[in-house]
């Protein structure tokens, strides 16, 4: 079996290809505040990069260890937490492991159950459904804002090696700050999407 060194140095790595991915898509988001269309125009040349048959599994199977290795961790790092920076990554990685295997669960289900584009429309149903919107508002905004914190924790460990603990700690509140108004901003206007009948449709016996 691997040591905790190899297996924290494979997380890193698959880490960053998540990020890289995640990063992606959270600019596409952020598209929308120019307009659907925009949004969509992006994540059309987007997808040909993830959804690409070579790249789409790699993306799968990185999500698939990402998950296994962060409960690995995360175990080992919860007896070894002594400081508020230790709890909140703790927290907020036990959140994206939930949210990494939830959210692509759903897609897929969209994707091969309703035979629905997962699109922008597909994610924003849920935020636009009464009663559904009560928990999903927190769904998303929680993982947007856990992916910052996760990211913001890791960040003021590295970069003790390359400035005094006061700077890392700033940045990493800094980057904390930004994950907390993204999540406001994007959940508040995906909430307010005009979403079509077909989408709608799929949820309409859960929403009831």
């Amino acid at each position: 079996m691997p040591g905790k060194a190899a297996i924290k140095k494979a997380h890193h790595f698959s880490g960053i290809l998540l990020i890289t991915f995640i990063v992606v898509h959270l600019l596409n988001h952020i598209m929308i505040f120019f307009s659907i269309e925009a949004h969509l125009e992006f994540m059309n040349v987007a997808r040909k990069v993830y959804r690409h048959p070579v790249i789409e599994p790699i993306l799968f199977a990185s999500i698939l260890f990402q998950v296994s290795s962060g409960c690995l961790l995360l175990w080992k790092k919860w007896r070894q937490a002594d400081s508020i920076w230790d709890k909140l990554q703790i927290y907020s990685g036990i959140y994206f492991i939930y949210f990494l295997i939830a959210h692509p669960a759903a897609v897929l289900f969209g994707r091969q159950v309703w035979h629905l584009d997962t699109n922008l429309f597909f994610g924003a149903a849920v935020l636009n459904l009464n009663p559904l919107y009560y928990y999903f508002v927190f769904h998303y905004g929680l993982a947007i804002a856990a992916f910052f914190t996760h990211v913001a924790c890791v960040h003021r460990i590295k970069m003790q090696a390359y400035t005094s603990q006061k700077n890392a700690s700033t940045q990493s509140k800094i980057i904390l700050a930004v994950g907390i108004v993204l999540a406001i901003l994007i959940v508040s206007k995906m909430m307010d999407i005009p979403i079509p009948q077909e989408y709608l449709d799929g949820y309409s016996s859960v929403a009831k």
